[in-house]
């Protein structure tokens, strides 16, 4: 099942229901829908594309169990994401206290080296978005390694490659060599989704999940096994952290419920 790791969130519903369905014809099955503010999250809630009611589950579940969350409304499986942009590392935990008890995926974005350190440190955190050339820069080997110490998912756009020329892809291209370089893709939980950003830009950047394993494959040579994970494995754990997560199965890392009795079958 192929996630979209990022679509904006759109207040007018025609808009963003187009976003879906070209979301949808591209290949993809669901979608992580990205919010910058509280207000956007409430009025994603109350419009209908999101399950109100926990879905009731069976088990043991699977992949195929997130279908429950799909709504009459879209043909796409959404969840939401809340992106933190915060200005410094002490509103960055503000902001995480905030958020860390709602039904939504957390990801951090920032340029600024010490609030990507606290971020990789924070078990809250469960993205770090990287979602445009400037913020490559202050990811050190530290940074790296305690993403992965705690499982973090690093969030690539792959809408910035498509839509760059000349130097600038060029740049980009070596960025991303860099960083698989001191990161291995089987070592670190990459998510390379299409991108979108909030600007009119974001419709026609929008690529589907087979194109952009052939440009991984091609461009960068990255082995067939390790582009599957980053386009289609990891938003599904993703999405099923989600799912454990909204359903109170999961505890801690490595601890969670894995099945459930009703009064009645006690009984």
């Amino acid at each position: 099942m192929y996630f979209n790791s990022c679509i904006p969130w759109d207040a007018d519903e025609n808009k963003f229901r187009n976003l879906v369905d070209l979301t949808f014809k591209c290949g993809y099955q669901g979608a992580f829908v990205d919010f910058s503010t509280d207000k956007e999250y409430r009025a994603f809630l109350d419009s209908g594309y999101f399950s109100k009611k926990r879905p009731r589950l069976t088990f043991p579940l699977s992949i195929n169990s997130i279908t429950h969350y799909r709504s009459e409304l879209s043909p796409l499986i959404v969840f939401p994401r809340i992106t933190l942009e915060p200005k410094n590392a002490h509103v960055l935990k503000s902001d995480l206290a905030k958020w860390v008890g709602r039904r939504c995926i957390i990801a951090v974005q920032s340029t600024d080296k010490t609030i990507l350190e606290v971020a990789a440190r924070d078990g809250r955190v469960d993205m770090i978005s990287l979602p445009s050339m400037g913020y490559f820069k202050d990811l050190s080997k530290g940074i790296y390694s305690l993403i992965k110490q705690n499982r973090i998912y690093i969030d690539l756009h792959f809408g910035e490659l498509l839509t760059s020329y000349g130097n600038k892809r060029t740049r980009l291209l070596r960025n991303y060599f860099k960083m698989f370089k001191q990161a291995k893709p089987f070592s670190h939980r990459y998510i390379f989704g299409s991108g979108h950003t909030r600007s009119e830009k974001h419709l026609w950047s929008l690529s589907g999940p087979r194109e952009i394993s052939a440009v991984l494959t091609s461009l960068l040579g990255l082995p067939e096994k390790h582009v599957k994970m980053m386009v289609r494995d990891h938003t599904e754990q993703l999405a099923l952290l989600f799912l454990k997560r909204d359903q109170h199965l999961f505890i801690e890392p490595g601890i969670e419920i894995v099945d459930r009795k009703d009064k009645e079958e006690k009984e």
